[in-house]
């Protein structure tokens, strides 16, 4: 399926749909930018918080101890070929 949109044979008409075709894509490049710096500086001003806000979670002494409940599953039999 093949979209074809033949310009007009006009030439102020085809400067005109060309011109208008420009706009409407340099608008869209400049919005976008414009998204993405937002995007980035809301990003940056997360990082900023959480870096100068001080954590609520208590830390434990060990940091390299996980507490929790655990229980050790065997695992299912193989069977023997043979």
């Amino acid at each position: 399926m093949r979209i074809a949109f033949a310009l007009p044979r006009h030439p102020l008409l085809r400067a005109l749909l060309l011109a208008a075709g420009a706009v409407i894509l340099a608008g869209l490049l400049f919005f976008g930018l414009i998204a993405g710096l937002a995007v980035v500086a809301f990003g940056a001003l997360v990082l900023l918080v959480r870096r100068l806000l001080p954590r609520k979670s208590v830390r434990a002494a060990h940091d390299d101890i996980i507490e929790g409940e655990f229980r050790v599953v065997d695992p299912p039999p193989r069977a023997r070929i043979g």
